[in-house]
């Protein structure tokens, strides 16, 4: 369930979370997402956000650039070519728009990137419920089984 909150302070927003966090009656950690409140599409990875109704950004066209000038960035460590997953985690950590979507397990490190605008927003889900419900199978808490 969404509720949106407003909060006054560090502390305010800490103890919100732990109350929250205990309703959930669950071991597994919760992960948080930060982004301004005026984001016109929340929890949407920058890849498929659109401008103008039409999608900004060509992934492949994009994935193949990168690569090509990784090495010159200073990038040396580069995957392999065929290892696409390591590439987008590599293009989403110097700010590419990819199909990835940033979450943490910390709290504060949402905060900082919610607070690049003067509205911030702080996403909190519980990955395991999340995978629960997703699967026809249980789950223990934090347990990530490979796909």
């Amino acid at each position: 369930m969404i509720e949106a909150k407003n909060v006054e302070s560090i502390g305010e927003l800490i103890s919100i979370v732990k109350e929250d966090y205990k309703s959930w009656k669950t071991t597994s950690y919760p992960w948080f997402r930060g982004e301004p409140a005026d984001t016109i599409t929340p929890l949407l990875p920058k890849l498929y956000r659109t401008v103008n109704g039409k999608q900004a950004h060509d992934e492949n066209q994009l994935l193949q650039h990168f690569r090509m000038k990784a090495p010159s960035l200073g990038l040396m460590d580069t995957p392999l070519r065929d290892h696409t997953d390591e590439w987008l985690f590599l293009a989403q950590n110097v700010g590419l728009p990819t199909r990835l979507l940033d979450w943490t397990e910390g709290l504060l490190v949402a905060l900082y990137f919610s607070l690049k605008e003067s509205r911030p927003a702080i996403w909190m889900l519980d990955p395991v419920e999340l995978n629960r419900i997703s699967i026809d199978y249980y789950l223990e808490d934090n347990q990530f089984p490979l796909t």
